[in-house]
């Protein structure tokens, strides 16, 4: 009992910590940005909203702190979370938009599919790398997807932190998402499969070229996914071939803590709470199987 309480104090003081500490390194955060080397052809995408442009300086700086930077961060948002990021004049944003490291883009709001499929029209050339905006990202976070990307460069890889394992039923169906296995540990070796769910709270790596015209589709992710891009990019990609890998990197949650923020709605309860999940991906798949023959899920041996 007292175990479970230190761990949930140390847990919710954990975020105020990480963010008083890049608060504090900002200066040098922000200087290192002029002369620090970039990843060339790896691009950060986000999107996000009006209730969370107060924070967004949190997650972009842990970026820019991280080990190795991004060729440059973008985030799309509508023009109600721009007006919104402008009317706020955070010194800390105007000085990343300076630097070239973060560009503002201003997009039709198509929900949380709008941290993808813009990057992915306009920037067909690089490796996009999505990412929430209400996470503090650890220094390793990027290095290690670039990494695991440029060592298995020939294979056909979408490559995360942070997947579940769909878990099937006898009949190699997919059962309810709450009975999937949950945050699967990264380690060294190669862990890849197409069961690997990768979710975009960890960061996933979506190399250039690796998604289908269909993904940034409004009329069809609208109708099958609204409210599930996660599901909607994986059999997007799975549709192309690829599998998904998690990185040799061990990542936890204590290494990426939530921003606090009360006043922010969030999807978790329609889509697990409520069934969303589950009643957007059996129709995605059914789409993808019935329109474009995926052949998955097939029992496995």
């Amino acid at each position: 009992m007292i175990g479970t309480i230190y761990l949930r104090v140390k847990r919710g003081y954990n975020p105020w910590k990480k963010m008083a500490g890049l608060l504090l390194r900002q200066r040098s955060i922000l200087r290192r940005l002029r002369t620090a080397p970039r990843a060339a052809g790896y691009v950060v995408t986000l999107t996000s909203i009006p209730q969370r442009s107060r924070q967004l300086r949190y997650t972009i700086l842990s970026i820019a702190a991280g080990n190795t930077l991004p060729e440059r961060v973008v985030l799309y948002v509508s023009d109600r979370t721009a007006a919104s990021i402008a009317a706020a004049d955070d010194r800390v944003l105007n000085a990343l938009q300076s630097s070239g490291f973060l560009t503002i883009s201003t997009v039709r709001d198509v929900g949380p599919h709008t941290k993808l499929i813009y990057g992915l029209q306009e920037l067909s050339d690089k490796h996009l790398i999505v990412c929430d905006d209400d996470v503090i990202y650890p220094s390793y976070w990027l290095q290690a997807l670039r990494q695991r990307h440029q060592e298995t460069a020939d294979r056909r890889l979408l490559v995360c932190h942070r997947a579940h394992l769909i878990t099937r039923d006898a009949a190699g169906q997919p059962l309810p998402y709450r009975a999937w296995k949950k945050e699967l540990p990264s380690r060294s070796g190669a862990l890849v499969s197409q069961d690997y769910f990768p979710t975009g709270t960890g960061g996933v790596l979506f190399p250039a070229g690796s998604m289908p015209d269909l993904t940034w589709t409004e009329e069809l992710f609208a109708r099958y996914a609204p409210k599930a891009d996660d599901i909607w990019f994986y059999l997007a990609a799975l549709l192309s071939g690829y599998e998904i890998s998690l990185t040799n990197h061990s990542y936890v949650r204590e290494d990426a803590p939530e921003i606090p923020n009360y006043r922010t709605p969030n999807l978790y309860d329609d889509n697990v709470n409520n069934g969303g999940n589950d009643q957007q991906f059996a129709a995605s798949l059914a789409y993808f199987k019935e329109q474009h023959g995926l052949r998955w899920p097939e029992l496995r041996s």
